[in-house]
C-alpha cells in the first residue's frame, strides 16, 4: 500500500515541515483530509489537492490550477502587465491543438458557470465603460450576402439568440439584440438603418 506524508496545517496556510506537523496517510485518507480542509476553510488549494488525489483531475491540470490560484490575488503593476503582454506576443498558446488536458467534469463545470450567467448592474456598467470608444472589427466592412446568410443560419436554434429582438436608441444611434423586457432604458423595438447604426 502506498502512503503519503500530509501536512496537518497545509503549507499554503503557514504550516511547516516539522515532524509535529506531518502525518503518514494512505492516498484515500490524504484525499479525504484535503476535502475536509476545503469544506472547513474553503481554500482552493485544498480542493485542487483533493481532486488530484481522488483522480478527478490529472497532475498537469492540478499544477495549472495551483499556479492560477497562487497568482490570482497577486496585484501586478502596469509595467509588469505590459512586460507579460510583450513576452506573449507571437507565442503559441500552450494548449493549442492539445486535447484531454481537462477532465470532462471540469469542462462541464466551466460550461455551467457561464450558462445563463447574469451580471450585476455594477458589472454591466464596468463592461460598458471598457467598451466605450472601442471600434468593432466589422465596422465599415461590407459583408458578402453569402456570409450574412451563413451567419443567419448558424444562429437558428441558438439558445443565446432564440426569442431575442432588436431594440434601438435613436440618440445613441445604436441597435442591440436582447430578450423582450430586458432591453435597457430608452431603447425601443426595431433596428436602426445600417447607414446610421454605430454598431455596424
Amino acid at each position: 500500500m502506498e502512503f503519503h506524508i500530509h501536512h496537518i496545517i497545509p503549507k499554503h496556510m503557514g504550516g511547516t515541515d516539522e515532524s509535529s506537523n506531518l502525518i503518514k496517510l494512505t492516498i484515500k485518507e490524504h484525499a479525504e483530509a484535503h476535502k475536509k480542509l476545503y469544506e472547513q476553510y474553503g481554500l482552493i488549494q485544498d480542493k485542487i489537492a483533493y481532486e488530484a488525489l481522488n483522480g478527478q483531475i490529472g497532475q498537469q491540470e492540478a499544477r495549472i490550477k495551483a499556479c492560477v490560484a497562487a497568482c490570482k490575488d497577486v496585484p501586478k503593476s502596469q509595467e509588469t502587465k505590459n512586460k507579460i503582454s510583450e513576452s506573449l506576443k507571437g507565442s503559441i498558446p500552450w494548449n493549442k491543438g492539445k486535447t484531454g488536458i481537462y477532465s470532462q467534469e471540469t469542462i462541464q463545470s466551466n460550461k455551467q458557470k457561464h450558462l445563463n450567467k447574469k451580471h450585476s448592474q455594477e458589472t454591466k456598467e464596468k463592461i460598458s465603460l471598457i467598451n466605450k470608444g472601442r471600434v468593432s472589427g466589422m465596422k465599415n466592412k461590407n459583408q458578402k450576402e453569402e456570409s450574412k446568410i451563413k451567419i443567419s443560419k448558424s444562429l437558428i436554434g441558438n439558445k443565446r439568440t432564440m426569442g431575442m429582438k432588436w431594440y434601438h436608441n435613436i440618440k445613441l444611434k445604436k441597435s442591440i439584440l436582447c430578450h423582450e423586457g430586458k432591453q435597457p432604458n430608452n431603447y425601443i423595438l426595431g433596428r436602426l438603418p445600417k447607414s446610421i447604426d454605430n454598431n455596424i
